[in-house]
C-alpha cells in the first residue's frame, strides 16, 4: 500500500480512538484529540476528507508508519 492518498475523516478519527486519543476540545476549525503523555492531534472534522499531507505530518507527530495506517484503515472502515 502506502500510495500516500487521502483518506476519509471519519476513518481518521476512528484510528485515533483505535490508538486511545479523544476529543478533547475546538481550538478555531480544528477539533483537537488528546492522549495523555502525547502531542494533540488536530483534525478537521468539517472536511470530508483528511489530506495525505496532513496524514503524514500527524503519523510522524505520532510516531507511527503511514503504510500501517492505511492497512488498519483497509481492514476497519
Amino acid at each position: 500500500m502506502g500510495d500516500f492518498r487521502p483518506i476519509k475523516t471519519k476513518c481518521w478519527i476512528k484510528y485515533l480512538e483505535h490508538l486511545g486519543y479523544s476529543f478533547n476540545r475546538v481550538k478555531g476549525s480544528h477539533f483537537q484529540y488528546t492522549m495523555e503523555g502525547k502531542r494533540t492531534i488536530p483534525v478537521r472534522e468539517n472536511d470530508k476528507d483528511v489530506p495525505a499531507l496532513h496524514l503524514r505530518t500527524s503519523c510522524k507527530s505520532l510516531g507511527i508508519n503511514i503504510d500501517d495506517v492505511y492497512d488498519w484503515i483497509e481492514k476497519n472502515c
